[in-house]
């Protein structure tokens, strides 16, 4: 699937995974050669394209159209079956010319997206627009568990600096926002720390750290606008989320991506793979707990095996923990 912030995107992305068919979700705008590799790499019998990219399959049978996309057939042939646990295919972070994949199983999905919303106040009530692509993890687990809890979300392809997406905005009276650190440093430069009588309930913050200067300030904005903000640490290998920081600590906190998600566990290694208990001791964030994938995929035949959620998420990122075991990116 190319995915756009789009009705006939989230119609297809859910008709399949309600369906159990395994789907590949790649960001447009996406390069000739990318779909050539993953094409080739994974032999897949369907694509769902908006229709501005049917010139790359021109000569291929249109299955079905819903609104602006297509359903185009590309092989028939005979395959084993995929391994019923996998639920979706999501690009590494920087995979941009790489076929390796990520394998997300039905657990995965459904675990973090319950996790995510023990601590982020979703209601049904609430109205969300989109500003990141549906085919990057947090992206799309916004979409998902406002989809759970059935509330509204604007779809916009809009980006921050236009006005477009500021109409939206305004005439559909969002109240709860999610970026990553470019997003809060647009928006500072944008003037929106100086906007008044917003009806935001939260904001949220992921996707690589934010200085400790944006986070102060957009933790006193949301204070003074009888708002919240939570700032978060994942990766695409733990679904999305692995842990944060509750808005009403984040003072007491400065620079924290706070504890483990519900359900989840993280806690620090050495060089040796040996467990640090001591505080301010830097090592490797580990991951534990059920959102962590079933492994990553580098073609079809990594998708025919029986597969188990993998137990261990070894992060590649170091930190340290503060005496209350509060998490701290290096």
């Amino acid at each position: 699937i190319i995915s756009k912030n789009c009705e006939e995107f989230i119609f297809g992305y859910l008709g399949f995974l309600r369906a159990k068919i395994v789907s590949c979700l790649i960001n447009e705008p996406v390069k000739p050669y990318y779909i050539e590799n993953l094409i080739n790499n994974y032999k897949p019998s369907y694509v769902y394209i908006p229709k501005t990219y049917k010139s790359f399959f021109n000569s291929l049978k249109t299955i079905a159209a819903i609104g602006d996309y297509l359903l185009i057939q590309i092989n028939k042939i005979k395959r084993k079956k995929i391994d019923d646990k996998i639920a979706l295919l999501l690009g590494t972070s920087g995979s941009t010319g790489n076929p390796k994949l990520i394998k997300l199983s039905y657990k995965n999905i459904y675990s973090n997206t319950k996790s995510i919303l023990k601590f982020l106040p979703i209601k049904k009530s609430d109205k969300t627009i989109t500003t990141l692509q549906p085919g990057y993890s947090y992206g799309l687990s916004v979409i998902n568990t406002h989809l759970f809890k059935g509330a509204t979300i604007i779809l916009n392809n809009y980006s921050i600096v236009e006005k477009k997406f500021w109409d939206l905005f305004t005439y559909y009276s969002v109240n709860s926002m999610a970026g990553v650190p470019y997003t809060y440093s647009i928006l500072k430069k944008l003037n929106f720390l100086k906007r008044k009588n917003l009806k935001l309930r939260y904001m949220t913050q992921a996707g690589g750290k934010l200085s400790e200067n944006l986070v102060e300030e957009f933790n006193e904005f949301c204070k003074k606008n009888n708002s919240k903000f939570f700032i978060m640490y994942g990766q695409t290998e733990a679904t999305a989320r692995i842990s944060f920081l509750n808005w009403d600590i984040i003072g007491k906190k400065k620079g924290s991506i706070g504890k483990s998600i519900y359900k989840g566990k993280m806690y620090l290694v050495d060089e040796k793979n040996k467990r640090i208990y001591k505080p301010f001791s830097k090592g490797e964030i580990i991951y534990e707990g059920p959102n962590v994938m079933i492994g990553y995929a580098n073609n079809y035949k990594d998708l025919y095996k029986n597969f188990k959620n993998l137990k261990k998420l070894y992060t590649g990122d170091i930190a340290y923990k503060d005496k209350e075991n509060y998490f701290y990116l290096v």
